[in-house]
């Protein structure tokens, strides 16, 4: 197979998933039991994901992992063997394999059966497990992105729908279990669906920071925020370093355990610590130092 083909291939896998995934996310910020959206939204999410899959081997150079040729034929691999050969191939992890086969089983029995009228609220959560796959993998393997982050402090569609703040939750929680991470407490929606970024980005760019899964707000280190570890032993206390107090402070929080405090910052080095845990710190002029030790290197 040519270059040519190839690249002809790969986008069109990438504006095919891109369709289904984008038609079916409109359904998904409107989940609910009293509409049909949910049996809908499967179909049309478990084509994209195969899709994406598809296009997933295909931009990575690796095409013989989803197409067979044959007599100049091509044709395409079976979703399964697709879906297997990702989670032995992948060297991160994204979600469990069983949530996004549980798509796909619920979307061939609605599809060859009729069945599933009725509303299903583990499926309701394997859906939005897989719509928040395809972006996770998609910005994590291309820095691309599908659903963007959300600059606005209202509440959105995604953060005023139940069965989407549930869902993300539980994504969030098996996505930071799987990483060996903590799951925090979004200081935007109150929902415990914020992670570590280097785990879920919604940003085309690798910034540091967390993403909350829920209403789709960040805190972008450097920029926005300081970070440091909590008395709580997490390295989850976020400081707010755009907005200095006197005597070089800051205000902080951890997002996992809930504690509030002011941190300093060094007059010199600009470490942040907590003054009160700091028995070097050094005060000359006003001024207030991590230590001696920093001070004389003025």
């Amino acid at each position: 197979m040519t270059e040519e083909q190839l690249e002809i291939i790969e986008n069109e896998l990438e504006e095919s998933f891109k369709s289904f995934f984008f038609f079916s996310l409109d359904l998904v910020k409107n989940l609910s039991e009293a509409n049909n959206n949910l049996k809908f939204a499967v179909v049309n999410m478990h084509t994209a994901l195969e899709l994406f899959l598809k296009f997933y081997f295909v931009k990575k150079g690796e095409p013989d992992f989803v197409i067979t040729i044959k007599n100049n034929k091509i044709t395409y691999k079976d979703f399964g063997v697709v879906l297997s050969k990702f989670y032995s191939s992948a060297d991160f992890s994204m979600a469990k394999k069983k949530h996004l086969i549980s798509v796909l089983e619920s979307r061939n029995a609605i599809v060859h059966q009729g069945k599933y009228n009725k509303w299903d609220e583990n499926l309701a959560n394997d859906l939005i497990t897989c719509t928040l796959f395809i972006q996770g993998v998609y910005n994590k393997e291309f820095c691309e992105t599908l659903i963007e982050t959300e600059y606005n402090f209202d509440d959105n569609e995604f953060s005023k729908n139940e069965v989407w703040k549930k869902g993300s939750g539980i994504f969030a929680e098996n996505l930071s279990k799987l990483n060996n991470e903590n799951v925090f407490e979004c200081i935007f929606c109150f929902s415990r669906a914020m992670v570590n970024k280097t785990h879920f980005n919604l940003d085309l760019y690798d910034e540091g920071g967390f993403q909350c899964l829920t209403c789709l707000k960040d805190l972008t280190l450097e920029h926005q925020i300081g970070l440091i570890k909590c008395f709580c032993n997490s390295n989850s206390f976020i400081i707010d370093i755009l907005n200095e107090q006197k005597n070089q402070n800051y205000n902080g929080c951890c997002l996992d355990c809930g504690e509030k405090s002011f941190v300093r910052k060094c007059y010199k080095c600009e470490i942040l610590y907590f003054e009160f845990l700091n028995k070097k710190e050094y005060k000359i002029n006003d001024k207030y130092y991590c230590s001696v030790e920093c001070c004389n290197k003025e």
